[in-house]
C-alpha cells in the first residue's frame, strides 16, 4: 500500500490551465498527516507533499 494518499501527474495534464486546480484539490482533500505525490516536468525526482 502506497504511503500517499493522492498523487499527481501534472505532464499528463492538458491544457495548462487545469493544472493547478488539479494539483490543489487533490492537496486541499488531504486529511491532516496525509501526503501526496506530484510528479511535474522540471524535476529529476518526485516530491511530497503534507498537508
Amino acid at each position: 500500500m502506497s504511503e500517499y494518499k493522492g498523487r499527481v501527474d501534472i505532464r499528463e495534464i492538458m491544457p495548462h490551465q487545469d493544472k493547478y486546480p488539479t494539483v490543489q484539490s487533490t492537496f486541499e482533500s488531504l486529511k491532516v498527516g496525509e501526503k501526496m505525490e506530484l510528479f511535474r516536468k522540471r524535476t529529476r525526482g518526485v516530491e511530497s507533499r503534507s498537508h
